[in-house]
C-alpha cells in the first residue's frame, strides 16, 4: 500500500494500539487448545521422548516453544511488510483488501465448524494429533547427543522444532501476517507484541495447567469466540478501508 509520509495510519491501516489488541486476541484464542498448545503440554509432563530432565521440563519446554513462536511471528510480521509493500491496484490497497478477506473467511468458517460440532465437543481430538506428533518425533544424533545438546537440552530442541513445524502456517501465523500488512512498517513492531504476548501466556498455561484447562474449555466455545473475533476484525477493517477511499 501507498504510504503518506504525515499519516502512516491511514488507507485502511490500523493504528499501533489496535494492532496490538488485534493481535493478542486473535493469537489467543486461535492457540488455546490447538495443537501447539497441546505438545508444549505434554512435553512439560513426560519429557517427550527424550531423558527425563528433573524439575526443569516445564521451564525447558516453555523456552523451545517460546523461542519457536518467537522466530515464527517474526516470520508472520515480515511477510506481512512484504504484502504491505505491493503497489495499490488502481487507488485500492491490495494488503488490506487481502487482510479483510483472509480474516472473513477464517471468521466464517470458524463459526461453521461451531455451528456443526457437538455440544459437548471436546478438545480430545487435538491432544490426540500432539501425542502423535510427540511419539513420532526423534531428533538426529548430532541435535540430541552430539554438539547441539551440549548447548542446549534436547528437550528444548524437540519443543522448538514440533511446534514451529505445527505453527507454520495455521491461523495465528496468517492473522499476524495480515495485520502486519494493515499496519505497515509503523504497526510491525505493535503485531510483533501483541502476538508474542498472546502466545507467551498460552504456552505458559499449556505447560503449568494444561489439562485443566482442556477440561473446562471445549472446541466449540473456542470455535464460536474466535469466528466472531475474526468477522469483528474482519468488519472494522473494511469500515476503515471504506472511510479512508
Amino acid at each position: 500500500a501507498e504510504v503518506v509520509a504525515t499519516a502512516e495510519v491511514g488507507a485502511g491501516a490500523i493504528a499501533p494500539t489496535d494492532a496490538i489488541v488485534q493481535a493478542f486476541l486473535l493469537t489467543f484464542v486461535s492457540e488455546i487448545g490447538d495443537k501447539t498448545f497441546f505438545i508444549a503440554a505434554i512435553l512439560a509432563a513426560s519429557g517427550g521422548a527424550q531423558e527425563s530432565q528433573g524439575g526443569n521440563q516445564k521451564a525447558l519446554t516453555f523456552a523451545g516453544a517460546i523461542a519457536a513462536l518467537a522466530v515464527m511471528t517474526g516470520l508472520a510480521v515480515g511477510l506481512g511488510q512484504l504484502f504491505h509493500a505491493v503497489p495499490d491496484a488502481g487507488g485500492v490497497p491490495v494488503d488490506d483488501i487481502v487482510s479483510i478477506l483472509a480474516f472473513g473467511f477464517f471468521g466464517v468458517k470458524l463459526l461453521s465448524d461451531a455451528w456443526n460440532m457437538q455440544d459437548d465437543g471436546s478438545l480430545l481430538e487435538e491432544r490426540e494429533e500432539a501425542e502423535e506428533e510427540v511419539k513420532k518425533s526423534v531428533l538426529p544424533q548430532w541435535m540430541s547427543g552430539g554438539t547441539a545438546s551440549a548447548v542446549l537440552p534436547p528437550l528444548v530442541i524437540q519443543a522448538f522444532v514440533l511446534v514451529f513445524a505445527a505453527e507454520i502456517g495455521d491461523r495465528s501465523f496468517i492473522s499476524a501476517a495480515a495485520l502486519s500488512a494493515q499496519g505497515g512498517p509503523a504497526g510491525a513492531a505493535a503485531v510483533f507484541i501483541g502476538g508474542i504476548t498472546a502466545h507467551g501466556i498460552a504456552t505458559l498455561g499449556a505447560v503449568l495447567v494444561g489439562e485443566v484447562i482442556a477440561k473446562y474449555v471445549t472446541e466449540k466455545q473456542l470455535a464460536y469466540i474466535g469466528g466472531g473475533l475474526f468477522l469483528i476484525f474482519a468488519a472494522t477493517s473494511a469500515a476503515s478501508l471504506a472511510g479512508s477511499l
